[in-house]
């Protein structure tokens, strides 16, 4: 009686740091793997898609733990400095804030000239500076921050003094229904850095011409 041989299966199978599909296979497509990073809420500082060899051969694409095996030291190096920054900034998420929620939120055009370009909130002296009128990711704190953000608004009748009549809410917002993660809020904060850090750069370029 000969023994059948074992199925081959795909290196990394059971591999922590590198993530297949369902099927324990690799992904078919780059975008299947980027849509399945998304879903499942891993940052892009933390992990990337890369090929990767499929079972009887040929290639297909994988989420892979950027720079497992690597010393903290080495794996540092490799990394950019928006992507340090926003690892920091999860690494703090993960450890104070575990069972914090994420919300998708946008900010309403200014009313007025005397509106600020972009809406700020601060929380425990951490502050987000935050686009209008675009759907971005706020943790919870923030999202009330908004919430409660009022100011005073006045009425003048010819003749009288001034007089207060109510309150205006500040940041005026529009939430969805369906919740954010926390790795999709890394790697938004990851692409406003690198968006800063551009628009930064090109500035002092214009200063020094």
């Amino acid at each position: 009686m000969t023994q059948e041989p074992e199925a081959k299966q795909p290196k990394g199978q059971n591999d922590p740091n590198i993530i297949l599909s369902n099927s324990g296979q690799p992904f078919k497509t780059e975008g299947a793997a980027k849509s399945a990073r998304a879903t499942k809420g891993l940052a892009i500082t933390d992990w990337d898609v890369q090929p990767h060899e499929q079972e009887g051969g040929g290639v297909g694409f994988a989420i892979i733990r950027k720079n497992f095996g690597m010393s903290d030291t080495e794996e540092d190096v490799h990394r950019t400095p928006a992507e340090k920054e926003a690892a920091a900034i999860k690494a703090k998420l993960d450890s104070t804030s575990e069972t914090e929620k994420f919300y998708w939120v946008r900010f309403h055009d200014k009313t007025n000239q005397q509106d600020p370009d972009h809406v700020e909130l601060g929380v425990n002296g951490e502050v987000l500076k935050i686009q209008r009128n675009k759907w971005v990711i706020l943790p919870a704190r923030f999202l009330e921050c908004a919430r409660h953000a009022v100011h005073p608004h006045f009425q003048q009748v010819p003749g009288q003094p001034r007089k207060q009549v109510g309150t205006l809410v500040t940041w005026p917002h529009d939430v969805r229904q369906e919740h954010a993660t926390r790795g999709q809020y890394a790697e938004m904060l990851a692409e406003g850095t690198k968006a800063d850090r551009a628009s930064y750069e090109a500035a002092a370029a214009v200063s020094q011409t």
